[in-house]
């Protein structure tokens, strides 16, 4: 999955105490749910310089890339139409609830509104965190680098992988 770089285990264990700890209360009863913040929350952008503790990536021209570069071929060859149809759907909802078919219905914002508005908060860290990052290593996408990929999904021309 693409989404939730940031805090991923602690995430999933907060989201797993509050569906633990869900009430049966009825749902006009709950607050609904927040939305993602369009700054950080969490990380002090000021203060945080990722470019100082996150390694560059590996040249173009490197093992390491043709290996990935492999891998991601394998993958595109043997892929079924389920699996680009998950990828799609995994792509369009970015939210904590996308696990909800491994955690069962009552996992979503109606019924669990603080992990909606923790997930939130965790989400609104990507950009502050993601974006200097993206803009500083200026790295191609592997569909960038090889036009011979073919994504299921949305695809961008900026180099920001």
């Amino acid at each position: 999955m693409k989404r939730l770089p940031l805090f991923p285990a602690a995430l999933l264990l907060f989201a797993a105490s509050s569906f633990a700890q869900a009430s049966d209360q009825p749902k006009a009863d709950q607050p609904k749910a927040a939305k993602a913040p369009k700054t950080a929350y969490y990380v002090d952008t000021r203060v945080l310089d990722l470019t100082l503790l996150v390694p560059p990536p590996p040249a173009q021209d490197s093992e390491s890339v043709k290996a990935e570069l492999a891998e991601l071929h394998r993958i595109e060859a043997t892929r079924t139409p389920a699996q680009a149809a998950a990828a799609q759907a995994d792509e369009n909802d970015e939210t904590i609830f996308a696990y909800a078919n491994v955690l069962g219905a009552r996992f979503n914002a109606a019924d669990l509104p603080l992990t909606a508005a923790f997930s939130a908060h965790v989400h609104g860290e990507e950009p502050a965190t993601d974006n200097p990052l993206k803009a500083y290593f200026h790295r191609a996408r592997p569909y960038q680098a090889d036009a011979t990929l073919h994504p299921v999904c949305k695809i961008t021309d900026q180099p920001n992988s």
